[in-house]
């Protein structure tokens, strides 16, 4: 059985994962502070969008979508220009909003529904997760966000 391929745009990347990652797939980005996961994740939001004519959706934990938005122009990355024509959609929950994520989610499908969101990406999973006192209800919360998504 052939498993359908999703490219990340990242070529060197797509090669080594014999044409990229696969279809409904969820994939973990991990590192410190610095090593680039919100650009890797930014670029396979931005690839998607401009090559592949597939919307993506931000999902921001963290840090702010100004603040994102200013580091990716580097690149010559305009996400607000995206943003305005639907390709991309960013959406930031603070901290004190990270509580009200979990009951979203009925509204997140109709979004991702409407739109035709085909990539997510979210960043960063630990502020979410430190929302729960214990390692077990860490795990357990995590696994619904993962199912979640990928539903």
């Amino acid at each position: 059985m052939e498993t359908h391929r999703v490219k990340s745009g990242i070529g060197g990347l797509d090669l080594m994962l014999g044409g990229g990652f696969a279809k409904n797939s969820v994939v973990a980005v991990a590192g410190g502070t610095g090593s680039g996961r919100t650009i890797f994740i930014s670029q396979f939001l931005y690839m998607g969008a401009t090559e592949f004519s597939e919307p993506g959706l931000f999902i921001s934990f963290d840090e702010q979508k100004d603040s994102i938005y200013a580091n990716l122009a580097a690149f010559g990355w305009d996400l607000m220009d995206l943003e305005r024509k639907q390709k991309i959609v960013f959406i930031e929950y603070p901290h004190k909003e990270l509580a009200s994520f979990a009951e979203q989610e009925g509204a997140m499908k109709d979004l991702i529904s409407t739109l035709g969101i085909k990539r997510v990406a979210i960043d960063s999973i630990t502020p979410f997760s430190l929302m729960f006192g214990s390692q077990e209800e860490r795990r357990l919360n995590v696994m619904k966000l993962v199912s979640a998504v990928k539903s």
